[in-house]
């Protein structure tokens, strides 16, 4: 095998593997989202999907997703007025979550494709 075959090879199983990995920190984090919703533990919620979505960040720019990342910082501007009032503030987790599954998705780390533009005009 050439010296560069070799190197191409080296770098295509370590994307291979930080790929599996981050998929792997996900599920991890969906299930303590799960985990902390059921326990009504909403604030642990909001921050676990901000871990999500620190996780897919540069998915995030590199797919240039700023429909997705705008409808997120309006729905984040909300969590401060809303957190002591707990069915708000459960609708608006709810929405943050579906918008950084969406982008999981747009990512190829999901299931299955979406559009930024649904979001437009969102007012939580």
């Amino acid at each position: 095998m050439k010296e560069e075959e070799y190197r191409d090879k080296k770098q295509f199983i370590s994307d291979f593997n930080e790929a599996k990995f981050q998929i792997y920190r996900l599920g991890n984090s969906w299930d303590r989202c799960a985990s902390f919703v059921r326990q009504g533990r909403f604030m642990e919620w909001n921050w676990e999907l901000d871990i999500i979505k620190r996780e897919l960040s540069a998915d995030i720019k590199k797919l240039n997703l700023k429909g997705y990342t705008e409808a997120i910082s309006k729905l984040d501007s909300m969590v401060s007025v809303y957190k002591k009032t707990p069915d708000k503030f459960y609708r608006i987790l709810e929405k943050k979550e579906i918008i950084i599954r969406e982008i999981q998705d747009e990512a190829g780390k999901g299931a299955k494709r979406s559009n930024p533009e649904d979001y437009e005009g969102m007012d939580g």
